[in-house]
């Protein structure tokens, strides 16, 4: 996770570093919500990036009280499955 949440920039650039633990086991929690099946197709992957989204937002807005969603979008740049 490090590599691919260091292209953060700007304000939320310094949040991500002081919440990584959490943010990690947001991310893990939402990878198992979703079903080989499920992540075969282009929707899936789209759903699942949402919801990593979402979930990192979730981290930054309980620990540094955000009220509006620091993270746009996540950027899948490689997928392995096993």
């Amino acid at each position: 996770f490090d590599e691919e949440l260091s292209a953060i920039t700007g304000e939320v650039n310094g949040m991500v570093p002081r919440h990584m633990e959490a943010i990690k086991s947001a991310i893990l929690l939402e990878l198992m919500e979703f079903s080989e099946d499920q992540l075969t197709t282009r929707s899936g992957k789209e759903e699942m990036s949402d919801s990593i989204r979402v979930a990192i937002n979730a981290v930054l807005e309980k620990h540094e009280k955000l009220t509006t969603d620091a993270i746009s979008d996540v950027l899948i740049t490689s997928f392995v499955m096993q």
